[in-house]
């Protein structure tokens, strides 16, 4: 009983969030019009409102079209599944869990954490282009990725790090979404061995107490503390480079036969 009413709370804030979002979005694009075509200020005022607007009307398409594809897969789907946050573990294949933040969109090492709060702050990062275009590749290889990133409870970091993945052609891959703070090994339910590439020593440490594979990912501002000795690539490397690091651990650890 108590944790059907904690599903049915956790549906009314969803609801609630993107109700807001919708009509935040419809109000700023109208506001906006409203001063472009009656006032003589359309540069100063109207057009910046419209823009944060369509902005908001975006993210609201982005979540929707998350939210529609997680029905069409949990209705339609016949494959045996485990249940994990967000995503779909397809059951008895290698997986490979990639971190967003300091992995595939490059971190801000100024911000403060009031600045991680911020609307838009998830949707502004800076893409890792070699690393967004290795995990491309290593879909194109038929190897069975998840996106794996913890994101505050705030109704922001998840429609954003959403819009975030579509914007950079990822929308396609199914993601977990960790709260803030919890350990990423305790989110993930795999029948086989998995790997995980991220930037932070302490989840791939949690991650290889389990028996699965870390892969830190350096990024230009971590392994200061030189703490973890085990696999890596860096954003120094090629995506190709990074892909074919990626597919030799896969195959060295679980014995997977992918096309190099």
């Amino acid at each position: 009983m108590k944790r059907r009413k904690r599903k049915k709370s956790h549906i009314l804030k969803k609801v609630v969030s993107y109700v807001a979002l919708f009509f935040a979005g419809e109000i700023l694009f109208g506001v906006g019009g409203y001063f472009c075509i009656m006032t003589h200020l359309p540069d100063a005022v109207g057009i910046p409102l419209m823009t944060a607007g369509f902005f908001l009307i975006v993210v609201f398409s982005c979540a929707m079209q998350e939210e529609y594809d997680r029905f069409i897969s949990r209705r339609y789907s016949g494959r045996p599944v485990y249940r994990v946050g967000r995503a779909r573990v397809r059951e008895k294949s290698v997986k490979i869990f990639v971190d967003l933040d300091g992995v595939l969109a490059k971190w801000d090492a100024k911000a403060s954490v009031e600045d991680t709060y911020a609307p838009g702050f998830f949707l502004t990062r800076e893409p890792e282009p070699e690393a967004i275009a290795a995990v491309k590749l290593m879909r194109e290889k038929g190897l069975d990725i998840y996106i794996l990133t913890c994101a505050y409870q705030n109704g922001l970091a998840e429609p954003e790090k959403d819009a975030w993945l579509a914007m950079v052609g990822l929308s396609d891959i199914p993601r977990i979404f960790v709260p803030y703070g919890k350990r990423k090994s305790d989110y993930v339910c795999t029948a086989d061995a998995s790997v995980l590439i991220d930037d932070y020593s302490k989840n791939l440490h949690e991650w290889r107490a389990e028996g699965n594979i870390g892969c830190k990912f350096y990024n230009g501002i971590n392994g200061t503390h030189g703490t973890w000795d085990g696999y890596s690539v860096s954003c120094g490397m090629s995506a190709e480079q990074i892909a074919e690091v990626i597919t030799a651990i896969v195959r060295t650890q679980t014995g997977l036969k992918a096309t190099a």
